[in-house]
C-alpha cells in the first residue's frame, strides 16, 4: 500500500479531506431540514392553538354581545378546565382588558406574570378591502398566510391572541400560550438519530477513498463522485422520511387536541350518568366546533356504538362505523363503573393531512436542491484541496507556461456565493421596495428605480473593471465586489428609506459587476489552452446554481428570520466569501493576465459603432436579445413577485416558482445547444423561443385572472406551466442567439470575439429597460396580470418581425472553424470542435470573455 505514487500519508490525507467534505455536506442537509421542520411544526402547533382559543372565544362572545361587561363574565374557569385537562402542552389562558390588565387567568401564573400584554398588532388583523391598488406589506402577509391568527414568540412561549368584542367595539383580548420547548423537544427527538448517525457514512466513504482512491482515479467512470452522490441521496431519503413522520403528527395535532377538548366538555355529563337526549343545545356545541375548524369534516357522540349526536343529522341514530379516507380521533368517556360506552369522535379527511404534508415536503424539496448544489461545490473544493496542491510544486508554480487548471476550483465558491447572496432576496425584494416607497410617500412610478439602478451600475462597471483587473489583478475585484454586494444588503436591513434603498441597490450592482469581471478574468487567465470554455462554464454553474439556491433558501428563511434577517444573512455570506477570496484563492502573476488578453486588442468603442450600423445585428438585438433580458429582469424578478404576492401566494411559493424558471433555463439550454449544433442554424430556434415566451407569459397572465376561490389548484398549475414555458424559451434563446450573432456578416468583418462581446454589452439594455417598462405597465393596469399579457404579446410580435425579416448571415469559413466539408470521415463539424452554441452556453467564451474583461 505504501508506494512512491500513493504513500500512506497521502491516502490518509485524502481520507480525512473526504470525511470532512461529506460530513459537512450531511450536516448542512440535516441543518436545513431541521430548520424547515421546526418552522413547519411551529405552524402546525399554531393551528392547534388557534383552534382551541377560538372555541373559548366563541363561548365568551355570546354573553359579551348581549351587553355583559367583560369583568362580570362568569364561568371562565369552567371553560378553561376542559382545555387544560385535554392538552398538557397548554401553559396558560389569559383574558386582558383594553388597558392590558389581566382580568382572568388559568394555568401557570408565573408564565402569565412574565408575559407582556398583547398589542393591537398581535391580534388577527382586519382584512383590507381590495380597491385595486397595491396592498400594504401587512395585508400581503396576512392574505398570503391565509390565517386568522398571529403566532407570537414571547419569552420562550408561543402565543395566539384573538379579540373579544361586544356589538360595538373590542372590549378585551384572549391569549393562549404554549412553551416553545414543546416544538424544540419534538423536532430534536426526530432529528437526533440522523445527527448521531451522520459520521458513519462519512467515515465509510473516507475509508473507501483511502483504499480504492488511486484505482478510482484511473477509471473513466467517476466512482468517487457517484459514491458521494449515492451517500448524499440515501441521507436525503432518511431526512424526507423523518419529515413526513413529523409533519403527519403535526398535521393531526389540531384535530386530536380538539377531540380531547370536546370530550372533556361533555365528560361531566357522562360521569353523572345524565341522559344525553335530555341535554338541550349539546348538538349546537358540536356544530360550533365544526364551524370554527373547517378542516374537520365531522364530530359525533356515540353511546353503546349508536350515534346520538352528529354534525350531519342524517347519521343520528345509525350505528357508528369507521369511515374510509378519514382519520378518526376517538375519546373514550366511558366511566369506570358505568354500564354504557360513551365516545366522542372527530373525523379529519386524509386529503387535508396529505395536502399539508405535501406542501411542507415541497418546501424542503426546494431546499434540498439548494443543498445539493452546495454539496457538489464542497466536493469539488475538497478534490482540489486533496489533489492539485501537490501539483503546485510539480508544475513550477508561477511560471508563465505552467498548467494552472487546478486553480479553477478555488474560485468556484466565490462566484457561487456572490450570486447566492444576491438572489436570497429576490422572492420578497419587490414587495420590500414597494413598502419603502409607500412609507416615503413617493410616486409609484419610481418603484423600478432601485432595480434599474442595480442593473445600470452593474453594466457600467464592466468595462472599467476590466481595465482595473489588467493593472492590479482580478483577485482584489473579487473580494472588493463581495464586500460591496454584502454591504448593500446590510444597508437594507438598517436603513429602509426608499432613496437609501436605491443607493444600496446601486452599491450592490457595482459590487456584482466587480465580482463578475474579477472571476471571469481570473478563470481565463489560469485556464490552459483548449479548456477556456470549461473555465467559462464555472460562470454558468455559479450563476444558475447560485440563483436556484438563493431563491430556494431566501424564500423560506424570510418567513422565519424576516426580511432584515435575510438581508443580514446575505451580508454575512458576502463578508465570509470575501475573506475566503483573500485567504484561499491563489494570486496570479502579471504574465498570466497579459497572456490571457493578448488576443483581444480591438477597440470596443469602434466595434460598437460598426455594430450599431449593421441592420442584421440591430434586428437580432432588438427583436430577440433585449426583449429576453427585459423579461428576465422586468417580469421574472420584478413584476412576477409583486403580482404573486398580491394574489396571496406565500413567500416560499414565490421563490420556488422563480426557481422553477431557473431550472428550466438550465435544462433547456443544455439540450437545445446540441440541437442547434446539429441543425446548423439557430434562426428557427430563436423564433420558437420568442413565441414560446409570449405564450408562457400569456398563460401566466390568464392564470392570474382566474377566481382563486373556485380554481386555486388549476390557477397554480397554469401559472407554473407558464413559468416553465418562459424558462424553456429562454433556454432556446440565451446560447443560440450568440451562435446566431457569431455567424453573421458583421462577425466575418470584425471578428467573432469582438461581435459577440459587443452584443453581450449592448444586450444589457434589456436588463435596465425591463423593470422600467414593466413597472410602468403595472401602474397603468393598476397592478393587474394584464401587464404580463401585454409583455407577452409584444414578445410574440418581436418574434414575428425577426422571422419575417431577411437573413443575411455569412456561411462559416475556415477562419470561423471547421465545416462539414473539412472532414473526410463525414462527421459534422460540431462533433470535432466545441460547438458554437455550447460554447455560448458557457458565455463568455475565451476570446470574447477576455475582450469584454479588457
Amino acid at each position: 500500500m505504501s508506494t512512491n505514487n500513493h504513500p500512506i500519508g497521502k491516502r490518509l490525507a485524502d481520507a480525512v479531506t473526504m470525511f470532512v467534505v461529506l460530513f459537512v455536506s450531511l450536516l448542512l442537509l440535516i441543518y436545513v431540514a431541521y430548520g424547515e421542520a421546526k418552522l413547519t411544526y411551529e405552524r402546525f402547533q399554531g393551528d392547534k392553538l388557534s383552534g382551541q382559543v377560538h372555541v373559548i372565544q366563541n363561548a365568551m362572545q355570546t354573553p359579551l354581545r348581549s351587553g355583559l361587561p367583560l369583568h362580570q363574565f362568569v364561568g371562565f374557569n369552567t371553560l378553561a378546565e376542559p382545555l387544560f385537562a385535554s392538552d398538557a402542552t397548554i401553559a396558560s389562558l389569559v383574558v386582558y382588558d383594553p388597558e392590558g390588565q389581566v382580568v382572568f387567568r388559568a394555568g401557570d401564573s408565573s408564565i402569565v406574570q412574565n408575559l407582556p400584554p398583547p398589542s393591537g398588532a398581535d391580534l388577527a388583523p382586519e382584512v383590507e378591502e381590495d380597491n385595486g391598488s397595491f396592498p400594504s406589506a401587512a395585508t400581503i402577509r396576512e392574505k398570503a398566510e391565509r390565517k386568522d391568527y398571529t403566532l407570537e414568540r414571547v419569552n420562550g412561549q408561543y402565543r395566539v391572541t384573538v379579540p373579544l368584542s361586544n356589538k360595538f367595539e373590542q372590549v378585551g383580548a384572549l391569549s393562549i400560550t404554549m412553551s416553545q420547548s414543546v416544538v424544540t423537544e419534538r423536532v430534536n427527538k426526530s432529528f437526533e438519530p440522523l445527527l448521531f448517525a451522520s459520521p458513519a457514512p462519512a467515515f465509510l466513504f473516507a475509508v473507501i477513498i483511502a483504499i480504492f482512491g488511486p484505482a478510482m482515479a484511473r477509471r473513466r467512470i467517476p466512482w468517487a463522485q457517484l459514491l458521494y452522490g449515492m451517500v448524499f441521496l440515501a441521507a436525503s431519503i432518511g431526512v424526507i422520511t423523518t419529515l413526513i413522520t413529523l409533519y403527519s403528527d403535526g398535521a393531526q395535532s389540531k384535530a386530536r387536541a380538539l377531540a380531547g377538548s370536546l370530550g372533556q366538555r361533555v365528560n361531566d355529563l357522562v360521569a353523572f350518568n345524565i341522559n344525553i337526549e335530555e341535554i338541550q343545545g349539546l348538538d349546537r356545541t358540536f356544530g360550533e366546533y365544526l364551524s370554527l375548524n373547517p378542516d374537520i369534516s365531522a364530530a359525533s357522540l356515540t353511546v353503546d356504538g349508536r350515534i346520538e349526536i352528529h354534525t350531519d343529522p342524517i347519521r343520528i341514530g345509525q350505528a357508528w362505523t369507521q369511515t374510509e379516507g378519514y382519520y378518526q380521533y376517538v375519546v373514550d368517556l366511558t366511566p369506570k363503573d358505568g354500564g354504557r360506552s360513551v365516545q366522542v369522535v372527530v373525523e379529519l379527511p386524509n386529503d387535508v393531512v396529505f395536502q399539508q404534508i405535501t406542501r411542507s415536503v415541497k418546501n424542503f424539496a426546494a431546499l434540498f436542491i439548494a443543498t445539493a448544489f452546495l454539496a457538489n461545490l464542497f466536493f469539488q473544493l475538497g478534490g482540489t484541496v486533496r489533489g492539485p496542491m501537490r501539483d503546485k510544486h510539480q508544475i513550477g508554480y508561477g511560471e508563465p507556461n505552467a498548467d494552472h487548471e487546478w486553480m479553477l476550483n478555488y474560485v468556484k465558491p466565490v462566484f457561487f456565493l456572490g450570486v447566492l447572496l444576491e438572489h436570497l432576496t429576490y422572492a420578497f425584494l419587490p414587495q420590500f421596495v414597494q413598502e419603502s416607497l409607500q412609507a416615503a410617500g413617493v410616486s409609484e412610478s419610481y418603484a423600478s428605480v432601485p432595480f434599474v439602478g442595480f442593473y445600470l451600475l452593474f453594466a457600467a462597471t464592466l468595462i472599467p473593471a476590466g481595465y482595473i483587473a489588467q493593472r492590479i489583478g482580478p483577485k482584489p475585484l473579487m473580494y472588493l465586489g463581495l464586500i460591496m454586494a454584502g454591504g448593500g444588503l446590510a444597508a437594507l436591513a438598517f436603513y429602509p428609506d426608499f432613496w437609501l434603498v436605491t443607493a444600496a441597490r446601486c452599491l450592490s450592482g457595482i459590487g456584482q459587476g466587480l465580482l463578475f469581471i474579477g472571476v471571469q478574468s481570473y478563470l481565463l487567465a489560469v485556464a490552459p489552452k483548449g479548456k477556456k470554455t470549461q473555465a467559462a462554464a464555472v460562470i454558468v454553474f455559479g450563476f444558475q446554481g447560485g440563483m436556484i439556491s438563493g431563491m430556494a433558501v431566501g424564500s423560506l428563511l424570510v418567513g422565519y428570520m424576516g426580511t432584515n434577517g435575510v438581508f443580514l444573512l446575505g451580508a454575512g455570506i458576502g463578508f465570509v466569501a470575501a475573506a475566503y477570496a483573500i485567504i484561499a484563492v491563489p494570486g496570479i502573476s502579471a504574465e498570466l493576465m497579459n497572456r490571457a488578453s493578448s488576443d483581444s486588442r480591438e477597440d470596443l468603442w469602434g466595434s460598437l459603432g460598426r455594430a450599431l450600423r449593421d441592420l442584421q445585428f440591430i434586428k437580432t438585438m432588438i427583436t430577440i436579445g433585449v426583449p429576453a433580458k427585459a423579461v428576465l429582469t422586468g417580469v421574472v424578478t420584478f413584476g412576477l413577485p409583486l403580482l404573486l404576492a398580491k394574489s396571496g401566494y406565500p413567500q416560499e411559493d414565490i421563490g420556488q416558482i422563480i426557481m422553477i424558471y431557473a431550472i428550466c433555463v438550465v435544462c433547456a439550454n443544455r439540450f437545445i445547444s446540441v440541437y442547434v449544433d446539429r441543425a446548423g442554424s439557430a434562426r428557427a430556434v430563436l423564433f420558437q423561443g420568442a413565441m414560446l415566451t409570449g405564450a408562457g407569459l400569456c398563460l401566466a397572465a390568464y392564470s392570474g385572472t382566474m377566481d382563486v376561490g373556485e380554481a386555486t389548484h388549476l390557477q397554480t398549475v397554469l401559472l407554473v406551466m407558464g413559468v416553465v414555458m418562459v424558462g424553456a424559451a429562454h433556454g432556446f434563446i440565451n446560447a443560440p442567439v450568440v451562435s446566431y450573432i457569431a455567424d453573421s456578416r458583421l462577425s466575418a468583418e470584425i471578428g467573432t470575439s469582438t461581435t459577440t462581446a459587443t452584443y453581450r454589452f449592448l444586450e444589457r439594455v434589456g436588463h435596465v429597460a425591463g423593470p422600467v417598462v414593466v413597472g410602468q405597465l403595472l401602474i397603468w393596469t393598476n397592478y393587474e396580470w394584464s401587464a404580463v399579457a401585454i409583455v407577452g404579446g409584444a414578445i410574440a410580435v418581436f418574434g414575428l418581425l425577426f422571422i419575417l425579416s431577411p437573413d443575411d448571415r455569412t456561411p462559416r469559413t475556415s477562419d470561423d472553424g471547421p465545416t462539414d466539408q473539412d472532414h473526410s470521415d463525414g462527421e459534422p463539424a460540431s462533433g470535432v470542435l466545441v460547438a458554437r452554441s455550447q460554447a455560448a452556453a458557457s458565455i463568455p467564451s475565451d476570446r470574447m470573455a477576455a475582450y469584454l474583461s479588457k
